[in-house]
């Protein structure tokens, strides 16, 4: 088994075997054997399993609290901020499903360090999202409920995206599918 790979190669192999089974029913010779290499090859690459989570969860988080801060910075109006977040949240679930299921299902399985880092990367990403929708209640724009109602309404309804996502992508456009969601969003399910 002379197979030439990369570490993009494990990576795709674990984030694919992560979604698939689960963080604790993939192995790392599950994942040699997804890519034709053996299992001891794995560790030419990277030390652990968990490795693999860190990186792969931690670089889809980061791309959320990047673009919320690039929202936050920005010179929209307050509803337009969320019309944003609600645009970046569609896309980066839209492009990268499974990163996305890591950071709903699997962030559980970080080492305690690590999930404490996860866990206050979480938290700096929900406190700019409940900003911005505090600027929008403020500026009458959005109806004047408690935040966290409003911040678990959107975030919720965007949440299962990516499960949805992958058998989907072929009949799928993505224009289409943000102003479906935006327009439930705003203006809600009734006609």
């Amino acid at each position: 088994m002379n197979k030439k790979i990369s570490k993009s190669d494990i990576y795709d192999a674990a984030l694919k075997g992560i979604y698939q089974l689960g963080y604790k029913a993939t192995t790392m010779r599950a994942i040699a054997a997804d890519i034709g290499i053996e299992a001891a090859t794995i560790y030419n690459y990277v030390d652990s399993k968990q490795e693999l989570l860190e990186s792969l969860l931690f670089a889809i988080a980061d791309k959320f609290l990047e673009g919320v801060q690039y929202i936050e910075s920005s010179s929209h109006t307050p509803l337009g901020k969320i019309r944003q977040f609600v645009a970046l949240n569609i896309e980066l679930s839209r492009s990268n499903p499974y990163h996305v299921s890591l950071l709903l299902n699997e962030w559980r399985h970080l080492e305690p360090k690590q999930q404490k880092k996860f866990i206050a990367h979480r938290n700096r990403y929900e406190k700019i999202v409940e900003k911005l929708l505090c600027e929008a209640v403020e500026n009458g724009d959005l109806k004047d409920v408690p935040i966290e109602i409003l911040k678990n309404s959107i975030l919720s309804t965007l949440r299962w995206l990516f499960a949805w996502v992958p058998e989907n992508k072929e009949e799928m456009n993505p224009v289409e599918l943000e102003k479906q969601i935006t327009e439930l969003i705003f203006n809600g399910i009734s006609k």
